[in-house]
């Protein structure tokens, strides 16, 4: 696999993961706020955006290349609500 398409999926595998982790985040807010609907849905976000990851992950692997994990921001902490 060449170096740049190698380079391209290893950002978009740290983006899919940024997304995930910014919706956890929405979810761990909502659970505080007690509300669970909302909460469930971010987590059901939060599970896809792990499975695009690893969708592309595992493709790279598939095509000969090396998957290389990048170190993730601290996602956003303060939302505001839905009220």
């Amino acid at each position: 696999m060449k170096k740049k398409v190698q380079d391209a999926i290893n950002d978009q595998i740290k983006a899919e993961f940024e997304s995930a982790y910014l919706y956890l985040a929405m979810s761990a807010r909502f659970e505080a706020l007690n509300l669970r609907g909302f909460a469930h849905w971010m987590r059901m976000q939060w599970q896809e955006e792990i499975q695009h990851a690893l969708k592309f992950f595992d493709f790279m692997i598939r095509r000969g290349g090396t998957p290389e994990l990048q170190a993730l921001a601290k996602p956003e902490a303060t939302f505001d609500t839905p009220k």
